[in-house]
């Protein structure tokens, strides 16, 4: 059985950039959401600190990763968006577990 895999991002906008970024993150999610390879994408922005959000990605397989990352949309984020409207960036691969025969 395969396992659902999980990306979770934590992101910061350099000041000034919150906005730029929450609609770069909006394009995101609605060009992953739209893939055959995702099938979860929130994006939530903290409401004690609006520069700082956090992303939840899911994938049907670990395999889905891979050709999520190497989409167009994907590629704009990691090579324009990060560089120019993200401060700060940590991202933790999960994969569900199943303790239940």
């Amino acid at each position: 059985m395969k396992s659902d895999f999980h990306v979770y991002v934590q992101l910061s906008a350099p000041d000034g950039k919150a906005q730029e970024l929450l609609a770069a993150l909006e394009r995101l999610s609605e060009a992953s959401l739209a893939t055959e390879f995702c099938s979860r994408f929130e994006v939530l922005q903290s409401s004690t600190n609006p520069a700082a959000f956090h992303l939840f990605e899911s994938f049907s397989s670990k395999e889905d990763y891979p050709q999520h990352v190497s989409t167009s949309h994907a590629q704009h984020f990691l090579n324009f968006v990060i560089p120019n409207l993200v401060a700060e960036r940590t991202v933790v691969y999960l994969e569900n577990t199943n303790f239940t025969s």
